[in-house]
């Protein structure tokens, strides 16, 4: 958030439906309608389909291409 009761305030966006966020967790206080923030890709780990083809910024990578995702490791 970069207005507003709320300035300084950072959260993930977990979905969205049409103008609609939901966030990962609720603002401390009410969003006013002349408040204004910013939006940012976030970054899902995987560097040939994100870091590469996407942002071409495969060689800031700094992850492990080949550990495999934390649901398949068991």
């Amino acid at each position: 958030m970069l207005t507003g009761a709320n300035s300084g305030q950072v959260r993930t966006i977990r979905a969205h439906s049409g103008d609609v966020l939901f966030l990962s967790h609720t603002l401390p206080f009410g969003v006013g309608s002349a408040d204004t923030f910013s939006l940012y890709p976030g970054c899902r780990k995987r560097l040939d389909e994100d870091c590469v083809a996407k942002y071409d910024n495969g060689p800031n990578h700094l992850g492990f291409k080949w550990i495999p995702k934390a649901e398949s490791a068991f």
